[in-house]
């Protein structure tokens, strides 16, 4: 009696032992990390999607200013309309795109400046407040440093520090030594945010630093004409 005892309690210590080591290689197997795997496959997540939310703050530093450049929150549908509103070089301002026309509103004003066809986008395809994912061009990474698993807003994500080379007018013209630290979602290995440093290309003792939040992957979003 007290040897099939004993051997019941050998068998469920075996059997949970079992379940550990299943578990174990399960977890390995889904969320084992491969630094440069990992950041090509959140790259190509992220700049697949075709309608997100997004907030963009921009910072200027200096040894002693810290200068906000930029403070802004946008949506963009999959149809390439978007809506975007904050404050830009200390000016509030507020900008629609739906179809081929433009709406701008600065300052205090309460009149839309109706703007036809989009050479002003064409013009500003690289402002990161326009062009969030424009940050992500990234050909290639002269080092990738994996951190570990950080919780953002409540979810499990991995982070990564690089050092790269991008593809992006607007930061390329004024900025060198890019380093950045990706919060990439472990579930669905999408960039959530971005904080981004660099050095200014005529005084390296001033930088810029670029914070890059991204929400509503896939999202049924609908901007509309606004109201005068």
């Amino acid at each position: 009696m007290e040897l099939k005892k004993s051997w019941k309690i050998i068998m469920a210590v075996l059997g949970f032992a079992a379940a550990l080591c299943l578990a174990y290689y399960f977890l390995e197997t889904r969320f084992k990390v491969e630094p440069s795997a990992l950041l090509e496959e959140a790259l190509d997540n992220t700049l697949k999607t075709k309608s997100f939310r997004y907030k963009v703050n921009i910072n200027l530093i200096s040894e002693d200013d810290r200068k906000l450049l930029s403070d802004i929150q946008g949506e963009k549908a999959s149809n390439g309309d978007y809506h975007l509103e904050g404050t830009m070089d200390g000016d509030r301002i507020e900008v629609y795109k739906t179809g081929n026309t433009t709406y701008i509103r600065g300052g205090e004003g309460k009149t839309w400046m109706k703007i036809p066809g989009d050479d002003i986008l064409k013009q500003e395809l690289y402002m990161l407040e326009l062009n969030p994912l424009g940050s992500f061009n990234i050909t290639s990474a002269n080092s990738i440093k994996y951190k570990g698993i950080k919780k953002l807003n409540g979810r499990k994500c991995f982070v990564l520090d690089v050092c790269p080379e991008i593809d992006n007018e607007f930061l390329e013209t004024y900025f060198k030594d890019f380093t950045y630290q990706l919060f990439i979602d472990r579930e669905h290995r999408r960039i959530v945010r971005a904080d981004i440093e660099a050095a200014n290309k005529k005084d390296s003792s001033k930088k810029v630093e670029v914070k890059v939040e991204l929400t509503g992957f896939g999202d049924p979003i609908k901007i509309k004409t606004p109201a005068d």
